[in-house]
């Protein structure tokens, strides 16, 4: 993996050209897309700057919703292969599910990147968290049944798309003026649960012998965010 990933950066380096001079080239070709407009120009630098971003409670909001749902993949997928085998799943089961769960996590990257065309990212955003839940709920209460399959399945399509939507619910909310810096900025709380999430999951089954308890707690966070997101553009909507 680690051979592959400086392999991807060495052709990022010498492929990938986003200077003014290059794009200008680009866009002459004839196969590219034609010239924006005045309007379009306009329109893309248009937006907030950090300062005023942060001045506003939708930026919190915001960053406290996107810092709560990351639970789920600290708290509980870190874990799952250890929670299937414990309710009574073969580590081979155990391990094709995460197969499945992440089949369906790469497919909700384009069905939600498709429906944020429709009905927003920010709609979507909701969808997927309210999926999660329910995929977590399933599995809190399906033990090793069958039914973990289909929650499973659940789960990885509310989970997928997080990492899609996540920049496209941050452009509606502020706009691509210093879209880059506020993006970074929001996601500066995830490693509070990249930290502990992992550690609560492992303190919590060290002492009841379940992740049950994570599990209710992930999913308490889920309903918060799911009522923080929300408020963000309805209370306090920004552009």
């Amino acid at each position: 993996m680690g051979i592959v990933l400086i392999a991807m950066a060495m052709l990022v380096l010498l492929i990938i050209r986003d200077d003014t001079e290059n794009v200008r080239k680009e866009q002459r070709k004839r196969w590219a897309p034609a010239e924006l407009s005045d309007a379009e120009k306009t329109g893309i630098k248009a937006g907030m700057t950090v300062s005023d971003a942060i001045r506003t409670s939708t930026f919190w909001f915001l960053a406290i919703g996107m810092t709560l749902q990351q639970f789920v993949r600290t708290g509980i997928v870190s874990q799952m292969v250890a929670h299937l085998e414990q309710v009574g799943f073969t580590r081979t089961a155990a391990a094709a599910m995460m197969i499945v769960l992440a089949i369906f996590a790469a497919s909700s990257k384009l069905i939600f990147g498709r429906l944020s065309e429709s009905i927003t990212a920010r709609v979507s955003f909701i969808v997927i968290m309210l999926l999660q839940g329910i995929g977590l709920s399933i599995l809190l209460v399906s033990g090793g049944s069958m039914v973990t399959w289909g929650a499973i399945i659940v789960f990885g399509l509310g989970m997928g798309g997080v990492g899609a939507l996540t920049p496209l619910v941050i452009f509606d909310m502020f706009g691509l003026k210093q879209f880059g810096s506020i993006m970074g900025l929001t996601s500066m709380g995830i490693a509070i649960p990249i930290f502990l999430g992992p550690l609560f999951a492992g303190i919590i089954f060290d002492t009841t012998g379940k992740y049950n308890l994570m599990f209710v707690i992930t999913i308490g966070l889920l309903v918060v965010s799911i009522e923080v997101v929300p408020v963000v553009w309805t209370v306090f909507p920004v552009l």
